[in-house]
Parts: structure tokens; sequence; C-alpha cells
């Protein structure tokens, strides 16, 4: 897939044009990668992390016979791009217009050394990133269909609205063929689930990207969250 960025008017063909800001400690190159653009490519030299200031980004791969599947979404505030090797290890997608901010490997490395909030912070997102990661595992390896969606749906509505509860509503920041990648079902399924919900009254669809969910505990109880069952009770 073709890595292109920033989509230039005027013209048929999308390209990358990075702008210059101006912060206190270094000088930052931003770059604005068009919705379903490549911001780098499975197997491309990692000379570059990348700090999203604002949109979606999903990290995937793409196996051998053409089918993808995304191993994590990532949000405004996140770093993606790092790798223990001198290759990106997977591909990474916007999945709305995004903003990135450019931080080469090197000068990256520097700022973790000299500044010991960011290595802070780095390892909080590296450990939350673990625990994610274990999660999508279960979810792949255990979860049946309605499991999956549901813990999916359970995921967006913790990280967009984390004190509310029934009556909120859910953005989808991903196409459709996409949520069916990450989740690892095929289109028809997912589109049977998100059915199956809304004749459960535990959600109810306001578009193909928005959801207002209905009945919070039953999303919970679904997605099977220990967790989140464990602040229910402790609310009630």
């Amino acid at each position: 897939m073709q890595t292109l960025a920033l989509e230039m008017t005027g013209g048929d063909q999308n390209m990358m044009l990075p702008t210059t800001t101006q912060t206190a400690s270094r000088r930052a190159h931003c770059i604005s990668v068009a919705q379903n653009k490549d911001l780098y490519v499975q197997g491309d030299s990692a000379k570059t992390f990348y700090k999203i200031v604002d949109g979606t980004v999903a990290e995937y791969r793409t196996l051998m016979d053409g089918r993808r599947q995304i191993i994590a979404v990532y949000y405004a505030g996140d770093v993606v791009g790092m790798t223990p090797t001198e290759f990106y290890e997977y591909s990474a997608e916007a999945e709305s217009p995004t903003i990135v901010e450019c931080i080469s490997r090197n000068q990256f490395a520097t700022q973790i050394e000299a500044d010991p909030d960011l290595r802070s912070q780095v390892m909080h997102q590296f450990m939350e990133r673990l625990a994610n990661s274990r999660s999508h595992i279960v979810l792949l390896g255990r979860m049946n269909a309605i499991e999956r969606v549901a813990s999916f749906l359970l995921g967006l509505h913790r990280r967009q609205n984390p004190n509310a509860g029934e009556g909120t509503t859910v953005r989808i920041p991903m196409s459709r063929s996409d949520v069916d990648d990450y989740l690892g079902l095929t289109i028809e399924t997912v589109s049977r689930k998100f059915t199956a919900l809304r004749q459960m009254k535990v959600i109810e669809l306001l578009g193909p990207q928005l959801v207002r969910i209905l009945d919070h505990s039953e999303l919970v109880r679904l997605a099977d969250d220990e967790a989140a069952f464990d602040e229910l009770t402790c609310d009630a």
C-alpha cells in the first residue's frame, strides 16, 4: 500500500508536505495524513517515530495471502512506530484525517535520556500497550463473536466516556471493514452482532460510526470484563 500524506487541494495526487512548529525544547515537524493512507509500511526502515497530535491510527500486519489483522488502534497523545529493530514490524494507517509530529529515532533516544518525565510517560504507555495486547489475545483466542463486539464497544466507551454509563454515545473511529480486521471477524458477522445488540436493547445505532449505550451493565456482562464488573458492583 502506498505511503501518502497531506491531501493537497487543486490536484488528484496526495503528497507528504511537512510543516514546522516551534516548541520550547526542539523544532518539531508535523505532517497531515489523509484518511486511509499509510503513515509507514511493514519492513520500511524505522528511522522516525510519530506522536499523534490529532486523529486515529491503526497498526496492522498483512499476511502473505493478503489477509489483514489490525493489531492496535492509537489516538491523540500516543506515539507510534516505536520498534526494537531497525525496521517497522507493522504498517500504520490513518483511520481519519490525522496530524502527527515526526521525531527521529535518535532524537527520541536523546530526549528519553534527558527527560525523566518523558521516560516515565513512555514507560506507562508501554505498560498500557502490554495490557491491551494481552486483552486482545484473549479476545481473538477465546471470545465468541458477540463478546468481541461488546468488548470492542466497551473499550471505546471507557476511553471516550470513562465516568459515564447508560445514554452516552460512542464514536467508532474506523470503518466497518477495519472493525472486522481488528476483531478477526467477517463484515457480515460484525453487522449481525451489532444488529443483535440493538435488538437486545443494549445499544442504539445512531449511524455507521455512532452508537448509544443503552444498557451498560449488560454490555459489561457480554464483554466478560471483570474489572468493569467490579466497578459496577462497587458503585452499587
